[in-house]
C-alpha cells in the first residue's frame, strides 16, 4: 500500500514537473520574439548614436582644418562624389565619414578669406547614414580666425554642377561606367571623343566602336533631396502654369502632379542669373511647346517620373531629377550651350532612362541609377553614366564632350 502512494505521488510530481516544463517553454518562446526585438532596437539605437559621432568628426576635422587656414583637401569630397574616410578608433571600415564644403575648397589650395563655408559631413556605420552640418566664417585676415556658426538645421546643399558630379569620372575620355551586366551597342551607332568604358559582363557591339573594359567607378547618387517634406515650406504651385510667359524665382512645392500647356514659357525674374526649382510630389509632364529662356536655371524635381514631351526647347541651365522614371520623347531640343555658352544640361533619374528617337541633347550629363537607352537618330553631346545596362540603338550619336 505504502509503495503504491508512493509511486502516486512520484508519478504526479514528475506531470507537474513536465507541465511546468511545457509552461515555462511556451513562456520563453513568446518572450523570446520580444527580447529578440528589443536587442536589435537597442544595436540599432547604439549605431545610430556611433554614427553620429562619425559624422560630428568629419565636422570637426574640417573646422580644425579652416582654423589653420590648411592647404590640404584631398580628403574632402572634391566633385559631389562621396570620398569616404575611415573612423580613427575603428580599423575595420565599418565606420567612415565623408565630408563636402560648399563653396569647394581644391586639394592643395587655401579657403578664401571672407567666406562662409558650409560643412556637411556624413557618417556611416555599416548600412545606417547622418549627416551633420555646421558652418565657418573665415576673417578678412590671417589673424581674426573665429570658430564655426552652429546650426542645427543645415539647409539642402546646392546641386552641383554637371562637370563637378563628372570631375572623379572622366578618365581618359570614358564615357559609362558601372555597367554591371549588359552593354548593347547596335549597328551604324557613332561613337567619338572617347572610348566607351565599362564592366558589364555582357557585351553587344555591333557598330565596332572601340570599347575599355574593366571601368568600375561609382555612379553619383542624385543631388539632392526628393522628399516631399523638404520641400513643405517652399511657394505653393497648383494647377498648370498657363500659357504665356511665367515669371518665377525661388523654390516651389507642388502637391501632386505638375503638367505644363502648350506654348508655355516658364521664366527666371532677377536677371540673368535666375534660379527656379520646381518640386512635385507626383509626376512631371512638360508638354508641347514648353521653353524658358536663357537667363533661366531651372530645376525640375520629382518624387515620381518625370516625362519631356515632343516639341519642348529648354535653354539655359536645365536640371531634371526624377525618383523613378526619366523619359525625353521624339523631337525635343534640350540644346542648352549649343546656343548659349553657360547652359548644360545634368538629368539624373533613380531608375531608367529613355532617349527616344529624334532628340537632341548638347552638352548634357545623362546619370541612370539603373538602366539608359538611347533610341534611333538621337545625338547626346556630353556624357552617358549608367548604373546596371546601356543600350545604344542604331543610327544614334555620341560625342563624348565636357558640359561646360
Amino acid at each position: 500500500m505504502t509503495n503504491r502512494g508512493t509511486d502516486r505521488q512520484q508519478g504526479s510530481a514528475t506531470l507537474l514537473a513536465v507541465m511546468a516544463m511545457i509552461f515555462l517553454t511556451i513562456v520563453i518562446a513568446g518572450l523570446l520574439p520580444m527580447v529578440t526585438q528589443e536587442l536589435r532596437a537597442a544595436s540599432t539605437d547604439r549605431d545610430v548614436l556611433e554614427t553620429r559621432y562619425v559624422a560630428e568628426a568629419g565636422v570637426k576635422r574640417a573646422l580644425v582644418h579652416l582654423q589653420r587656414d590648411a592647404d590640404q583637401w584631398g580628403w574632402i569630397e572634391q566633385t559631389g562624389a562621396a570620398n569616404w574616410r575611415p573612423f580613427a578608433s575603428d580599423g575595420t571600415g565599418a565606420k567612415a565619414y565623408t565630408v563636402r564644403l560648399v563653396p569647394n575648397i581644391e586639394p592643395t589650395k587655401k579657403p578664401k578669406k571672407k567666406t562662409t563655408y558650409q560643412i556637411y559631413s556624413t557618417g556611416k556605420v555599416d548600412t545606417i547614414t547622418y549627416t551633420a552640418y555646421d558652418t565657418f566664417t573665415t576673417p578678412q585676415g590671417s589673424n581674426d580666425w573665429g570658430g564655426g556658426d552652429d546650426n542645427p538645421n543645415p539647409p539642402n546643399p546646392p546641386p552641383p554642377l554637371a562637370n563637378d558630379i563628372l570631375d572623379t569620372m572622366q578618365t581618359s575620355g570614358y564615357v559609362s561606367y558601372n555597367i554591371g551586366s549588359n552593354l548593347t551597342i547596335n549597328s551604324n551607332v557613332t561613337i567619338t571623343g572617347g572610348t566607351l568604358g565599362t564592366s558589364a559582363s555582357n557585351i553587344t557591339n555591333q557598330s565596332g566602336a572601340p570599347i575599355q573594359t574593366g571601368i568600375n567607378l561609382t555612379v553619383p547618387p542624385i543631388p539632392i533631396s526628393l522628399a516631399p517634406a523638404t520641400y513643405s515650406g517652399a511657394t505653393p504651385l497648383s494647377g498648370a502654369p498657363p500659357s504665356g510667359t511665367n515669371a518665377l524665382s525661388g523654390t516651389y512645392y507642388v502637391s501632386g502632379g505638375f503638367n505644363t500647356n502648350s506654348h508655355t514659357i516658364l521664366s527666371a525674374t532677377g536677371g540673368t542669373s535666375g534660379d527656379v526649382t520646381i518640386f512635385a510630389n507626383g509626376q512631371i509632364n512638360i508638354n508641347d511647346d514648353v521653353v524658358t529662356n536663357a537667363s533661366t536655371n531651372l530645376t525640375l524635381a520629382s518624387s515620381s517620373s518625370i516625362n519631356i514631351n515632343s516639341n519642348v526647347d529648354l535653354v539655359g541651365n536645365i536640371q531634371l531629377y526624377a525618383k523613378e522614371d526619366l523619359i525625353i520623347n521624339s523631337n525635343s531640343d534640350l540644346s542648352g550651350a549649343d546656343l548659349h555658352l553657360t547652359g548644360y544640361g545634368l538629368f539624373m533619374a533613380g531608375r531608367d532612362i529613355y532617349i527616344n528617337s529624334n532628340v537632341n541633347l548638347n552638352k548634357a550629363v545623362l546619370i541612370a541609377g539603373r538602366d539608359l537607352y538611347i533610341n534611333a537618330n538621337s545625338t547626346v553631346v556630353g556624357q552617358i553614366i549608367a548604373g546596371r545596362n546601356i543600350t545604344l540603338n542604331s543610327n544614334c550619336t555620341i560625342i563624348m564632350a565636357d558640359v561646360l
